[in-house]
């Protein structure tokens, strides 16, 4: 590790973790192997749980066990000269981060993380509501497509069972003494029960 010392061009006082580290290459210096740490400012050592002594001209690697490659793939890249902005689960200290991660010099990288784990739940959320939506127009196109009505149903069936991998999908309906399955589709394989589920009591 060179001697100088490396002093970010950022305000410390922000309430953003800051880091950045030195690229260990491999031989052929195709790939980053490991970082050594060679700033940290107060709010990366809140969010990681580390003393400053802790992390300064120490290697990732021997600071976390279960170190994710991924993050040497990213130094690798804005070594290189690259600025790269993205999100990922950090296994080192259980959270969602959303960083920015750019060159600070020969052969070392610069990250800039916010915890995102709220965030990331709320998108999620969003994203299972818009799949949800999406399957019900779906259902309903169909429904509405101009089939017969037993085909209608059959076709739905067949559509949400594929959606949810299920084995088998049943409809039955009642006259409020008895139940009868009236629609049933099943997966490749499994055998339908359509003829043994009449005339139920409720």
């Amino acid at each position: 590790m060179e001697d100088d010392k490396f002093i970010p061009d950022l305000d410390m006082n922000v309430p953003v973790a800051y880091a950045a580290f030195e690229v260990v290459m491999d031989e052929e210096k195709k790939k980053a192997i490991d970082t050594i740490y060679v700033y940290v400012n107060k709010a990366y050592c809140e969010m990681v749980g580390k003393d400053k002594s802790e992390l300064l001209g120490r290697s990732f690697l021997s600071v976390y066990d279960n170190a994710d490659e991924k993050w040497f793939d990213y130094c690798y890249e804005a070594a290189q000269g690259k600025r790269i902005r993205n999100r990922m689960y950090s296994r080192e200290v259980g959270h969602w981060l959303e960083f920015e991660v750019e060159p600070a010099g020969k052969g070392r990288a610069a990250f800039v993380f916010m915890k995102v784990d709220l965030d990331h739940v709320e998108r999620m959320n969003l994203r299972q509501s818009t799949n949800t939506d999406d399957i019900i127009i779906k259902l309903v196109k169909i429904m509405d497509g101009g089939e017969s009505y037993e085909k209608a149903v059959n076709h739905m069936l067949a559509e949400l069972g594929t959606i949810i991998h299920a084995d088998r999908l049943y409809i039955l309906e009642t006259d409020g003494k008895t139940a009868s399955n009236t629609f049933e589709w099943c997966r490749e394989g499994v055998k339908p029960e359509i003829d043994t589920l009449q005339n139920l009591p409720l």
